[in-house]
């Protein structure tokens, strides 16, 4: 049975990624939405009779539902969701305004909030459907100039929860994923301002830095019927991070 799942973030990063592993699977039709169309258009092209793209400015919060209407328009009713796209930036505490909040809280969650109010439409979502949310480990390891990443991802966790509630009557599944220092760009970039930052990198993450597949089969398996009596779960992702001495 061909499963049709929504991905946010899906140009780079972990959206993409997950994306791209479930398109090398049978049984998968994804939505790609990003403001970026570059990486979007390279699995569409890739993958022509299993992708659609959505470009689309996340932050544009009362159009959010436009994407779900794309979908409704194109027989497209989701089983399952992602929301990976978010951002992180590093800000002291004593330096951070409300620009700086509100531009991290409009994707990490005030988007989330918005995805999951129109996923949970039964117009929109198969009864059963499954909706994850990229948290972080961040969330119980806080940093320090993390404040508002912090926050945001925390904000994610308790959204999720609430979600699992109210989902229950539809058997909707919501859970988030917390990983620790994935490999993507959000966590290459810090080499440009540490020098030491790789070697700092093992020290707190033993396993190394964790591989996008390890997230995406992950999400895979929280897509699937294996995981139908779970909802409501913050999964940590650790690669080693905060165990033992």
């Amino acid at each position: 049975m061909n499963k049709n799942i929504l991905i946010t973030g899906g140009s780079k990063g972990i959206g993409y990624g997950t994306a791209k592993y479930l398109l090398e699977r049978d049984g998968y039709t994804v939505v790609l939405v990003a403001r970026d169309e570059q990486g979007m258009n390279e699995l569409r092209d890739r993958y022509p009779a299993k992708v659609f793209v959505v470009p689309f400015d996340l932050t544009e919060h009362d159009k959010i539902e436009e994407i779900f209407k794309f979908c409704l328009a194109h027989n497209l009713k989701l089983d399952g969701m992602l929301h990976a796209a978010g951002i992180s930036e590093d800000i002291p505490l004593r330096a951070v305004d409300s620009s700086d909040m509100k531009r991290t809280f409009d994707i990490n969650y005030f988007a989330a909030v918005q995805l999951g109010r129109f996923f949970s439409m039964k117009k929109y979502s198969s009864t059963g459907a499954s909706a994850i949310y990229m948290s972080s480990l961040a969330s119980y390891m806080a940093e320090s100039s993390m404040s508002q990443y912090v926050a945001s991802k925390c904000a994610v966790n308790a959204l999720v929860k609430v979600m699992a509630k109210e989902g229950v009557r539809r058997k909707l599944r919501i859970n988030a994923i917390a990983p620790g220092f994935v490999d993507t760009r959000m966590t290459w970039r810090e080499r440009d301002f540490l020098e030491d930052f790789e070697e700092n990198l093992i020290i707190k993450q033993p396993f190394g830095v964790i591989p996008i597949e390890q997230i995406a089969c992950l999400v895979e398996f929280l897509l699937s019927e294996r995981s139908a009596f779970i909802t409501g779960a913050i999964i940590p992702v650790t690669g080693g991070q905060g165990i033992g001495g």
